[in-house]
């Protein structure tokens, strides 16, 4: 038997210089790299496009004649609000047919957007990629790169090359009729979209029931307009974490507060059920339902004092 070593990950600010000095180079010399999983054809790319006071990462061009046109923002660590917001204005500047926006780590609210802007009539297709430096023992690093989220088909197409939009229509029409045979009533329109939000009377709040492939979860957004009181409401609930951790039981839940955007948010994941490629969907109807009517009963002293707030 032949002897099998450790995978390594490493943070991309240990293999580059810096995003712009180093990845961003590196990427526009190794672009076929990105191409082949993306699976489209990019072709003359070119770093550091300058746009007023702002400069374009990547700029190339795509399709089998190089007809069309795809911007790519890079950002190391994890995704922001400002880098989502640098995508889009690139996209609208350029009239970009493609935007592709590369992360080590992608959040699940800019997940969600890139999700609504693909679900959205704009004319451009959005991909959310997050790449991994990996290597093997003392072998040298190489990059990962998988899409987290990509439009369902090619906008401006006469047909679809998937069924996702669909597929998650069915999903949550499917899950409302269960959910209304099991005791809650949502009245929530179908959409095309990988989450559903449920209201809480308050606009400082929310819940939302997401689905991925392979994953499922249930989550307390505290996504008010103020970002410092969204903060304080999740210091006062994180401050019963463990009794809140015993309540729920497993999985474990997830806290993650915004230090560098709006949205805090507790959520719970459940990685056993899959997503919505799976067959059989009723075993995830019963964890989405069970686990959202477990936190909301958790947290409805705490929205309610939230709800009691002038």
């Amino acid at each position: 038997m032949k002897e099998i070593d450790r995978i390594n990950v490493h943070p991309l600010k240990e293999i580059f210089d810096g995003e712009a000095s180093g990845f961003t180079p590196w990427l526009t010399k190794n672009i076929g790299v990105l191409a082949e999983k993306l699976g489209i054809n990019i072709s003359e790319a070119e770093k550091e496009h300058k746009l007023e006071t702002m400069k374009v990462d990547i700029i190339a061009k795509a399709g089998d004649d190089g007809e069309k046109s795809i911007i790519i923002e890079n950002q190391f660590g994890d995704s922001d609000s400002d880098h989502l917001g640098k995508v889009i204005t690139y996209a609208a500047h350029h009239h970009a047919d493609y935007a592709v926006w590369i992360v080590e780590k992608a959040r699940a609210e800019h997940i969600s957007a890139i999700q609504m802007l693909n679900d959205s009539t704009i004319q451009c297709n959005f991909f959310l990629v997050e790449v991994t430096a990996v290597s093997i023992g003392d072998s040298k690093p190489a990059l990962l790169f998988d899409i987290v989220c990509q439009p369902p088909y090619e906008k401006n197409e006469a047909s679809p090359k998937s069924n996702t939009e669909q597929r998650l229509i069915d999903f949550w029409t499917a899950f409302n009729e269960y959910a209304s045979k099991n005791g809650a009533n949502f009245q929530k329109m179908p959409q095309s979209y990988h989450w559903m939000n449920i209201s809480t009377g308050t606009t400082k709040v929310h819940y939302d029931l997401f689905i991925r492939k392979g994953s499922v979860s249930v989550r307390l957004l505290l996504d008010g307009s103020d970002k410092a009181e969204n903060k304080k409401h999740y210091r006062i609930i994180e401050k019963d974490k463990d009794s809140i951790n015993e309540a729920f039981g497993k999985p474990l839940l997830q806290w993650n507060i915004a230090e560098d955007n709006k949205t805090s948010v507790i959520f719970a994941t459940n990685y056993e059920r899959g997503g919505y490629e799976q067959d059989d969907w009723k075993p995830i109807f019963a964890w989405l339902l069970e686990a959202y009517k477990k936190l909301s009963k958790i947290f409805k002293p705490y929205i309610e004092k939230i709800k009691s707030e002038v």
